[in-house]
């Protein structure tokens, strides 16, 4: 691994909310580990952890990790602890419950070649209508019927490279990821997608999600 890493890792974990009200989200166990566990053993090398809700569990059980821990003393949402890093150049970030199999060396390479700013790492999401659709005229007169389509869209896996030039652009004490890629597109920053294989994301970070994780362990 060539740059520092960021895990995010501060939420309140609201879309596991059963769960995270006795724990947080980075602490959810999975077997013998727990989630953000499962995360660190991707990376290697400077990380650091922007920690938040329930901030000091987290710091206890990960002490004797090589970790340095980023406290935010108010929520400042998906991006806007970013403000609070002391970084510069390229960094890795990623969410505290995803796991990309990828080659991180890869993505990097890619970021750079792109004289990129950010690369978002991004797969393909297909999503079934269970229903019939409907083409129709301006008077409702039925044109064309489509028995439940099937859609795919790009969507954004929470990993990232970015360069600190874009952590510049927080000017508020609360920005989350999408606002801070719009302000970066508003002006005229070089952001590229970095495609993977919808095999190799796995989002942990629902209620949902999380039981089929470990439904796929057993």
């Amino acid at each position: 691994m060539q740059i520092p890493v960021v895990i995010q890792a501060g939420g309140r974990g609201i879309r596991m909310e059963s769960l995270t009200e006795v724990l947080p989200k980075p602490l959810v166990p999975i077997n013998d580990k727990t989630m953000v566990e499962l995360v660190l053993e991707q990376f290697d090398g400077n990380i650091y952890m922007i920690i938040n809700y329930m901030a000091d569990l987290i710091e206890a059980y990960l002490k004797n990790k090589n970790i340095t821990f980023i406290k935010e003393k108010k929520y400042r949402g998906t991006a806007g602890a970013l403000k609070l890093l002391d970084i510069e150049g390229d960094f890795l970030l990623s969410n505290c419950d995803i796991l990309v199999d990828a080659d991180y060396d890869k993505i990097i390479d890619s970021h750079r070649k792109n004289r990129a700013d950010m690369t978002i790492v991004a797969t393909r999401n297909k999503y079934n209508l269970p229903y019939g659709i409907f083409d129709y005229t301006k008077d409702n007169r039925v044109s064309m019927i489509l028995e439940k389509p099937e859609y795919t869209h790009v969507i954004n896996t929470g990993f990232y490279i970015i360069n600190s030039n874009m952590v510049s652009l927080i000017d508020t004490d609360y920005m989350d990821m999408n606002d801070l890629i719009q302000k970066g597109l508003n002006a005229n920053r070089r952001i590229f997608l970095y495609h993977i294989e919808n095999d190799k994301y796995t989002d942990m970070g629902t209620l949902d999600s999380y039981k089929k994780f470990i439904k796929g362990l057993e």
